[in-house]
């Protein structure tokens, strides 16, 4: 036998077994190992977007933090995902998740490091640091990936976002900003706004909105702090909350805010009021901030569609600035002053001028000068007859508030009463009018006379419980003595409450008389309604009657309406001969002007009554009417 060929065979045997399982070896050692590396894959990163799930916050937050510079944690959620789920399937919701997170996985920034992470369902982190971070520039560009249209099964589906930004300030953990910044996402999502910042008290906690989420939102974002602020007032909003309801109402708002967050990346947003989004930005001069924030509010307005149909939407804007980042706080307070004098005057602009705020002050200080002059008893009170055309009787007499200011001089009605009621001091004013009225009236009485006197109510007080059983209280027991007058415009919108009232002040006797009929838009629907005994034409249509072609038409026709419907006719501002021949001509009832006599106080009021004769009526108006019995008045 060849041994020492036998003896080379079994070592190559030997070698080659060796060689085999060792290759095995390698091979098992290889498979353990990438199934090892399959499992921390598998455990760091979400199956179905392939982007990294939440166990890898923090080791990540820490990476990103030791890098230096800002950091910020953005929470990104799904808007109407539901709904995707329940039209398309979870395979058409799978599909939007997928695109979504390829599409914010894609963001990149110089000099900002990002990791996009699944926290689970519709729920997304980005975390963002590096020394050029703007967080906010981040979120706009989520909220357009989010918005742009998703491809499901070769149809076009459209989703939007809601995101709560955390910046942190310091050594925040990385569950501190989860906290925060889902903390604002919930409050973004209860304002109607797809962007919002986690504001932190000095005790650590979450606040609110408020004009202070603008100093945060300035503080993350490179600004030359030179600003303007701008108040966006939807037009029509609550008469669109009652016909569409709260939540196809709170939806329109967000996507209107949505539609201005992508028009321009310099907009930061606030929720100041539910009809009303505060904006601050960035421009040269007030010109080109003018012009811009124009150009975007024509831009952003026009149909907005909501399920199966679309609401169109106009805004007005008020606009204060420039300003500085220190005093963002007084220029959105700016910014909603001039958004009301728009509103009050039926434009679609209003730049806030210093004037404005010196009127302002000027009114604070005219409200605190009234509220002394209430409590002192400085106000006066005097009474204008209302002349009884058939008749020639004075037959009520209307009762006018006066104030003479210490320094101001006489300030008339028209300037401190609407005042008043915005700073809701009319009612204390009306209480004092109604007290001084009742004690003029009780001395009338004494001295024989008993005229109606008639006294004016807000329309702010229209459906203030509290005063409206008062008043009822108070008028009940003189029989028909004191009457009241108000607008009809004021009953028109606050029908529900207001007309209850007025229903138990006239069964009680209580005249009620319908003032300034003609000014606004009136309602015959309404004025049916309307308990009451007569009705009020404006002077605007009195004062050129002699003169005007139209005036006389009007005048005669709503006298005919008004009787027909059982009420008397009063005309205001009769302050010439001429106007009063024809309203006699036309049938009305009572006039109320200079013709007849001036307002005066409660003092004169008596002993013009008393001396009052058919003689001085003629003499007054330069009249003569053969028809006419004038008598002294009961």
């Amino acid at each position: 036998m060849n041994w020492p060929l036998i003896l080379v065979g079994m070592l190559a045997v030997i070698v080659v077994a060796a060689l085999f399982e060792r290759a095995v070896l390698l091979r098992e050692v290889a498979r353990r190992r990438g199934e090892e590396r399959d499992a921390r894959t598998l455990a760091s990163t979400d199956p179905l977007t392939g982007l990294s799930n939440r166990r890898v916050l923090a080791s990540a937050d820490a990476r990103h933090g030791s890098a230096g510079g800002k950091r910020a944690l953005l929470v990104c959620d799904l808007d109407g995902f539901k709904q995707i789920n329940d039209t398309h399937g979870h395979a058409g919701g799978d599909a939007v998740l997928r695109q979504f997170a390829k599409r914010i996985a894609a963001l990149s920034y110089p000099g900002t490091a990002i990791e996009a992470v699944r926290l689970g369902g519709d729920e997304f982190v980005l975390l963002a640091a590096g020394s050029k971070l703007n967080a906010h520039a981040i979120a706009r560009d989520v909220l357009r990936c989010a918005t742009a249209p998703y491809d499901v099964s070769g149809k076009s589906v459209l989703c939007s976002v809601t995101i709560g930004i955390a910046s942190a300030s310091g050594t925040e953990g990385i569950d501190e900003l989860l906290r925060l910044a889902d903390d604002a996402l919930y409050d973004a999502k209860r304002n109607g706004l797809p962007i919002r910042v986690a504001q932190v008290s000095d005790d650590g906690a979450f606040e609110g909105g408020g004009r202070r989420l603008f100093e945060a939102q300035l503080d993350m974002s490179a600004t030359s702090r030179t600003l303007f602020a701008a108040a966006v007032g939807i037009n029509r909003l609550r008469e669109m909350r009652h016909a569409l309801g709260y939540r196809l109402v709170s939806k329109l708002v967000r996507e209107l805010t949505q539609r201005f967050c992508l028009a321009d990346d310099g907009l930061r947003f606030e929720r100041l009021s539910s009809e009303v989004l505060g904006v601050t930005f960035e421009s040269d001069n007030a010109d080109s901030a003018r012009a811009m924030i124009e150009r975007l509010r024509d831009a952003v307005e026009g149909p907005l569609h909501l399920a199966d149909g679309s609401v169109e939407v106009r805004l007005t804007i008020g606009l204060a600035g420039p300003g500085e980042t220190s005093g963002v706080r007084d220029l959105v307070e700016q910014a909603q002053a001039a958004l009301e004098d728009a509103w009050r005057s039926g434009a679609r602009f209003k730049l806030f001028e210093e004037r404005d705020f010196v009127a302002a002050c000027e009114n604070i200080g005219l409200m605190s000068d009234l509220r002394t002059a209430i409590a002192e008893d400085r106000l006066e009170m005097v009474y204008q007859p209302k002349l009884r055309l058939a008749t020639g009787e004075i037959e009520g007499v209307e009762a006018l508030v006066r104030w003479d200011h210490p320094t101001l001089g006489p300030i008339p009605p028209l300037r401190f009463v609407p005042i008043a009621e915005k700073t809701g001091d009319i009612r204390k004013l009306t209480d004092w009018v109604i007290d001084r009225t009742l004690d003029d009236r009780e001395k009338l009485v004494a001295g024989g006379q008993a005229p109606v006197i008639y006294v004016n109510i807000s329309a702010e007080l229209v459906d203030d419980d509290a005063f409206a059983s008062s008043l009822l209280a108070r008028l009940a027991p003189l029989n028909g003595g004191i009457g009241i007058e108000i607008t009809e415009t004021a009953v028109i919108a606050n029908a529900e409450r207001a007309l209850p009232y007025l229903e138990k002040l006239a069964a009680a006797g209580v005249k009620i008389a319908i003032d300034d009929y003609g000014v606004g838009l009136s309602s015959l629907s309404y004025l049916k309604q309307l308990p009451a005994t007569e009705l009020k034409l404006d002077r605007m249509f009195i004062t050129n009657l002699g003169t005007s072609h139209r005036d006389p038409m009007i005048v005669r026709s709503t006298i005919e309406l008004a009787h027909g419907l059982g009420l008397l006719v009063t005309a205001e501002g009769v302050d010439n001969a001429d106007a009063l021949a024809l309203l006699k001509v036309m049938r009305c009832d009572l006039v109320q002007g200079f013709s007849i006599a001036k307002p005066m106080p409660a003092s004169e009021l008596a002993s013009y009554l008393s001396s009052w004769s058919s003689e001085k009526a003629m003499k007054s108006a330069g009249l003569n009417f053969p028809s006419l019995s004038f008598s002294k008045a009961a």
